[in-house]
């Protein structure tokens, strides 16, 4: 299954964000991420209420709180409209969490 979303980086700077995704209902056995020509891809078993989180500033990816294996590139939001686009192999339903830091020194 394939779905996209918009999101509008309106900052000074491309950003690599932080991005929580809750799987509320859910039997899949891959998911991906691509965001222009950056695609992250998890090879992990999610189920009901777990949450991965794709932390594109510190480089690391957790499933429930365990760091996981993925494979390819973190997203990088650019200045601009970025659209999101899911690959998700399995049944599921989903919320996303965007963080993306304000500030950087």
């Amino acid at each position: 299954t394939n779905f996209s979303e918009e999101i509008t980086n309106e900052w000074i700077t491309n950003t690599q964000p932080n991005i929580y995704v809750i799987f509320n209902t859910a039997s899949i056995t891959a998911f991906s991420i691509q965001v222009w020509n950056d695609t992250i891809t998890i090879t992990e078993t999610i189920w009901n209420w777990d949450i991965v989180y794709i932390g594109g500033e510190e480089k690391t990816v957790t499933l429930n709180g365990t760091e996981i294996d993925y494979s390819w590139i973190f997203p990088t939001m650019w200045i601009s409209s970025n659209f999101f686009t899911y690959t998700v192999t399995g049944t599921f339903s989903l919320d996303t969490i965007i963080l993306n830091r304000k500030n950087y020194v």
